[in-house]
């Protein structure tokens, strides 16, 4: 099989309206996990970090940097009337999302009527994702976000991508948010989205001088809206 792909470079038409749009983050190696946006056929599509060879997903450009760099992290928002137009599903036309085959860990019954877990991949999952939606919408747009603000999944018990780094990322925001209003804090803070949902609202908030509570919990305090 042949991958005619390019590397997607970004010119949003912010004045044609978007049939589809997507949230992208620039992955921190060539190696990392995550679906990468791409440019095929003039059209913006997104290939799955398991569906094309890792030596074409994780090249790299002269200076070392991911040449598909553009992380899909699956946050889209999508026009009602081309989601109308997704769903016409009748013989003479198809619809437009493909399967995937995903290889996963699948519990199974053994002879004598036990659910055993594997320890390693042992069935094919098929898998439909919205994303392949953007190579059939128009003028669809990308929006580069910060890592540190939006992104912080969680993947795995422990280690990288895990709850433990989503929650200090998320702790982490929160100290940057108080240091750019001019809060000095040593407490472990997270700030409720239903008080503020960006960094630039929050410091307006402070400005201002909206009231809020502070609820404390077992290992720091959340900001939340004042009753």
């Amino acid at each position: 099989m042949v991958y005619c792909l390019d590397p997607l470079f970004i010119g949003l038409h912010a004045s044609k309206k978007s049939e589809m749009s997507s949230k992208a983050v620039v992955k921190k190696n060539p190696q990392e996990k995550v679906g990468v946006f791409v440019k095929k056929q003039n059209r913006i599509q997104v290939v799955e970090y398991s569906d094309a060879p890792r030596e074409i997903l994780q090249s790299t450009d002269e200076g070392g940097q991911a040449l598909f760099n553009l992380g899909n992290i699956a946050i889209h928002m999508i026009n009602r009337s081309f989601v109308k137009k997704l769903s016409i599903n009748s013989n003479d036309r198809p619809s437009y999302l493909p399967y995937h085959p995903a290889h996963k860990k699948v519990p199974f019954l053994d002879p004598a009527g036990h659910t055993q877990m594997p320890d390693k991949p042992n069935a094919i999952k098929a898998e439909m994702f919205v994303f392949d939606s953007l190579s059939v919408a128009q003028n669809g747009q990308i929006q580069i976000i910060s890592r540190d603000e939006q992104f912080a999944p969680i993947k795995n018990a422990k280690g990288e991508d895990s709850i433990a780094t989503s929650r200090q990322l998320l702790l982490d925001r929160g100290k940057s948010w108080l240091n750019a209003a001019g809060i000095k804090s040593d407490e472990k803070i997270e700030i409720s989205p239903l008080f503020a949902p960006t960094k630039e609202y929050f410091i307006e908030e402070c400005r201002k001088r909206t009231p809020f509570n502070i609820e404390k919990k077992t290992n720091g305090v959340v900001l939340v809206p004042q009753d």
